[in-house]
This record gives structure tokens, C-alpha cells and sequence, in this order.
């Protein structure tokens, strides 16, 4: 099975220590919910949150779940149909730069929009 990825330029934002949605992010999700429903090939999507090492394993585990599925509930609201989307979320498990750094610790504080299945033509990213 193929995955894919809608490539957010910008990073989703929430207030520190919460899941709660900074509105400085509105615009990007809105964009991301209007790429998903324009893309009926794409069957489902998964919000995968991620976060850096400072804490706990449990700790950044539960918060990255958390974001991932406040993330999630936001493109319902926006319209894109539950059914579509699952959250995940993996604490520091899966870093993409290193943590020794703030530069690396503030890439590694991110929230990904994964394809589950097939749909090779969709190309878009996405930004505010």
C-alpha cells in the first residue's frame, strides 16, 4: 500500500502545554480541510501528531494524541466527513531532526497529514 502525504508549509500551532488551536492556524487547516474534500481519491487521512523530547514518554505521548485528535475534529467541523480521518499520535517516537536543539526541537513539535491507501494525482500543499 502506497502513503502519501498533504505537504503543509506551515506548522499548526496550539497553545503551550494544550491541545487547544491557536487561531493563527485557522487558515491552514481551513486549506487543508478544502484540499481533502476537493480529493475525493483519497479515501482517508491520518492526523499524526508529533512532539519533541522535553517530558515524559507518557506525557508527550497523551499530548500528541490529543492535538492530533483536536486536529482531527477541527477538519470535521470544517467539513471534511469523519469517516475520512483517524488521529494518531507518537509522542517523540519518530523525530525528524535532532533534539539537542531548539531549531531541532521546534521541527520535531509537528502535526502531519498522512494519506492510508492509493492516490497517486493528488500534488497540492498546502499553506495559509
Amino acid at each position: 500500500m502506497k502513503r502519501g502525504q498533504i505537504e503543509i508549509l506551515e506548522k499548526v500551532y496550539f497553545a503551550y502545554d494544550s491541545d487547544r488551536i491557536l487561531p493563527k492556524s485557522y487558515p491552514l487547516l481551513d486549506n487543508v480541510a478544502r484540499v481533502i474534500k476537493e480529493h475525493s481519491e483519497i479515501d482517508r487521512i491520518a492526523v499524526e501528531g508529533h512532539t519533541d523530547s522535553d517530558g515524559s514518554d507518557k506525557y508527550n505521548l497523551d499530548l500528541s494524541d490529543r492535538r492530533s485528535k483536536s486536529v482531527m475534529m477541527y477538519l470535521v467541523e470544517a467539513g471534511v466527513p469523519e469517516n475520512r480521518l483517524e488521529s494518531h499520535g507518537y509522542g517523540e517516537s519518530k523525530p525528524i531532526a535532532s533534539n539537542a536543539t531548539k531549531v531541532g526541537k521546534a521541527k520535531n513539535r509537528r502535526v502531519e497529514f498522512r494519506i492510508i491507501g492509493d492516490a497517486p494525482t493528488v500534488t497540492d500543499t498546502v499553506s495559509q
